[in-house]
């Protein structure tokens, strides 16, 4: 994926979500980082309902800490699992976790 694309996703959108979440994005990606775990065992054994589940609980958490793009995206996957299952949505997790906490560190 573009890295342009990869870093919007990584991106907070001051104003959206709750105000107080950004003190807590630590919390964020440390789930988040649970969660991709999970993904990685999903796509493995091609288990689109667990992929869908999996994007669908990032969904809420992304919007909740004020990541509104990458909310956005996982509402996508969500809904077409079977597509980014193909694109190994957990590596693309990866990174985007790893663009916020490089963003974030000092948050």
């Amino acid at each position: 994926m573009d890295s342009h694309f990869l870093d919007a996703l990584a991106t907070r959108n001051e104003g959206e979500g709750d105000d107080d979440a950004a003190e807590l994005i630590p919390l964020f990606l440390s789930e988040t980082e649970k969660l991709t775990q999970e993904l990685k065992r999903a796509e493995q054994a091609g288990d689109e309902l667990k992929v869908s589940r999996c994007m669908h609980r990032l969904r809420g958490s992304a919007a909740i800490y004020g990541f509104k793009s990458l909310a956005t995206f996982a509402a996508s996957a969500e809904t077409s699992p079977k597509a980014f299952v193909r694109e190994k949505l957990s590596g693309v997790i990866d990174d985007i976790v790893s663009r916020i906490n490089a963003r974030y560190a000092d948050a």
